[in-house]
């Protein structure tokens, strides 16, 4: 009383008129005092910015005629009216045009409901025990359908045996016109529902112990706990702003029925303003103890949408051992060429073979050792003077116009050997290597070895 008393000195000659609902700070017919200026006091309804303050029982109800001035506390019955005004807009109705039939009937249905809305009574104050709380909660409800995504925020207060719920903020917002799956929107309202906390904290000057988010779709909450972070741009920088500002393990599941953010989600079903309305007064289940909250049913068998997911791009890589030849004009003879790649190649062998706990090659050098050291010295003079044409046939291509081969009509064998096709191919009595010789290059090293071989071992010294 002397404080508000005090106020008013700042001009003796101002009569101000104060309300309150203690009987204690400003009784019903207050003693004038001729040096303080005069200070009516009464405990009649109160009316500001569209809200009606109920003194006496300490509640706040509205007007229809403001009734946007007040649109968080009753957002689940403006959404509707959102989704109406959504709708005629997509259907290119003329500013001028009448609405159809069914649009004019929900808008009447609309219009009959907000009527209802002076029925809707909100605790002034969130709880008369919050200085002396064992603790205080803010429990956040989020939820969306193909009309409108919701949140809805509530202070869970319990001291001692006693817990309060009380109504903080509501939320809705309608769907995008663009088509949306709902696994996506009901990751908007889980966005909603985190920045609409963040604001919450900020705001109250409270000391929030612990936060609660909830959400009924099973698909939103494997996101958020997945390690994975293969998302796609949409899914993933949303996940990212919820971690942001929040815990995994505040985010918890919600049957749709005991979800109070569903209310804001649908516009065929009446809004309900009773006393007993979800969207004020929150599920009963935050008025009991936690063993008698919603149990999680098993994600395990939750299926994620997999166009949400980046396609991970696995690269086989075919590692081809290259094998460092010798300078051919080192050697003297063919013979010596062929046995020092042989026995080359069998100590690569060995080793691999030690490496993976298998036996290794001992005693002479076998016939097929030897046919090897062969093979890839014909390869080795090919790719180094034949390159063009060897990846041309690779490719399943002529080769050029131009190549000294063409008139030799080259192809590859099964080892990838060059050899010439010609008019010896038809010859039945001949075997392969006659048919198909090999192509060699006279220039190159190891075909003058092999020439001196020949030489050599036919007497021609």
């Amino acid at each position: 009383r002397l404080e508000m008393e005090e106020l008013a000195l700042e001009d003796s000659d101002f009569e101000r008129e104060d309300g309150h609902n203690s009987v204690v700070i400003l009784p019903e017919n207050p003693t004038s005092n001729d040096a303080r200026p005069k200070v009516k006091a009464w405990l009649e309804d109160q009316q500001t910015a569209g809200l009606v303050n109920q003194t006496r029982e300490d509640n706040m109800n509205f007007h229809e005629q403001l009734v946007m001035t007040n649109k968080r506390v009753v957002a689940h019955f403006l959404v509707k009216a959102k989704i109406l005004f959504q709708r005629i807009w997509l259907s290119k109705i003329g500013w001028d045009d009448s609405l159809t039939t069914e649009q004019n009937d929900i808008w009447s249905k609309w219009l009959e409901e907000l009527k209802k809305i002076v029925h809707v009574r909100i605790p002034r104050c969130y709880s008369q025990s919050l200085k002396t709380a064992d603790f205080c909660e803010l429990h956040t409800f989020v939820d969306a359908s193909q009309e409108a995504i919701a949140a809805v925020s509530f202070l869970r207060v319990k001291t001692g045996d006693a817990v309060e719920l009380a109504f903080v903020l509501g939320r809705t917002r309608v769907a995008p016109t663009k088509p949306m799956s709902v696994p996506r929107l009901e990751l908007q309202a889980a966005v909603m529902g985190t920045r609409m906390s963040a604001t919450i904290s900020a705001e109250l000057n409270l000391n929030i112990s612990r936060f609660y988010f909830w959400s009924d779709s099973r698909t939103v909450l494997c996101w958020i706990r997945s390690e994975k972070r293969n998302f796609k741009q949409f899914v993933g920088h949303r996940i990212g702003e919820i971690l942001e500002s929040t815990q995994v393990n505040e985010w918890h599941w919600v049957p749709t029925l005991d979800n109070p953010a569903d209310d804001g989600t649908r516009s065929s079903s009446a809004t309900d303003f009773s006393i007993n309305c979800r969207w004020h007064r929150g599920p009963d289940f935050l008025k009991y103890e936690k063993s008698g909250w919603p149990k999680e049913p098993s994600m395990k068998n939750v299926v994620l949408p997999a166009e949400e997911m980046k396609k991970e791009l696995v690269c086989l890589v075919n590692v081809i051992p290259v094998f460092e030849f010798p300078n051919i004009n080192r050697f003297s003879s063919w013979l010596k060429t062929i046995r020092t790649t042989a026995w080359c190649c069998r100590f690569l062998k060995n080793w691999v073979s030690t490496q993976r706990g298998l036996p290794c090659l001992t005693g002479e050098l076998m016939t097929m050792e030897l046919e090897y050291a062969e093979t890839i010295w014909w390869k080795e003079v090919q790719r180094s003077c034949f390159s063009n044409e060897l990846l041309a046939l690779k490719r399943k291509m002529q080769v050029d116009s131009t190549s000294r081969l063409r008139t030799l009509t080259p192809f590859l064998d099964n080892v990838e050997v060059m050899r010439v096709r010609g008019r010896t191919e038809t010859a039945s009595n001949l075997d392969d290597d006659t048919k198909y010789p090999i192509i060699l290059d006279p220039a190159h090293g190891f075909t003058k070895l092999l020439l001196q071989h020949y030489h050599e071992q036919g007497g021609h010294h």
